[in-house]
């Protein structure tokens, strides 16, 4: 056979497919951060009894748009295809810096109340369970990917991460207490920016090949 032939027959075969698409992962993680909460932390109490507050709906609505963003972006960079999506990169970057600008307003009119936000009892509870929900999903997603054969494994796995943590932290919001803004930067945002930056350095050997 020859050489041509051997590469028109390898180019036009059907790779396998994978057994699960990334958006159902990631949805399923999700769904299993809800479940996790739900049956062993518990529901936050002012949720059960259906009392929604502003702050509850600014959290849920920044924490499920980061999810959604992190999501589109783990799609591009699935696959030998070059990652170009400068519009989703610029969108979830303004999430996290709008928030952080937020943030810094605030402590420079209310200093005391973001600061007690920042260094109480309840960051330091938040922010070990969302890095172990991301880690577990991380796990989960990078087992996945292998399948997509990723053109830049380090971005890939980087984007795993960060998707991963934005599942995770989606569902332990239910059981989390606090909704300012300045403990959602803490305790929800450094777990993603850790294991984004863990991740594309160090997992991304798994997707190597």
């Amino acid at each position: 056979m020859k050489t041509d032939d051997l590469i028109h027959i390898l180019s036009s075969a059907t790779p396998p497919r994978p057994p699960m698409s990334l958006v159902a992962a990631l949805v399923l993680l999700a769904v299993f951060s809800f479940a996790l909460v739900f049956f062993w932390e518990g529901v936050r109490p002012d949720l059960l009894a259906g009392d929604i507050s502003a702050g509850l709906l600014f959290k849920t609505g920044f924490l499920s748009a980061v999810f959604v963003v992190s999501l589109f972006r783990l799609r591009r960079c699935a696959g030998p295809r070059a990652y170009k999506a400068p519009v989703l990169d610029g969108l979830y970057m303004m999430l996290w810096v709008g928030l952080a600008a937020f943030v810094l307003l605030r402590a420079v009119t209310v200093p005391h109340d973001v600061l007690a936000s920042m260094y109480s009892a309840e960051s330091a509870v938040c922010l070990p369970y969302v890095t172990f929900y991301g880690v577990v999903g991380l796990a989960v997603l990078l087992r996945l990917m292998q399948h997509y054969a990723p053109a830049d494994p380090q971005r890939a796995a980087g984007m795993s991460a960060a998707a991963a943590a934005a599942a995770g932290a989606l569902g332990y919001m239910l059981h989390c207490p606090m909704d300012d803004p300045a403990h959602l930067l803490v305790a929800y945002g450094l777990p993603v920016l850790l294991l984004s930056f863990l991740g594309g350095r160090y997992a991304a050997r798994f997707l190597r090949w």
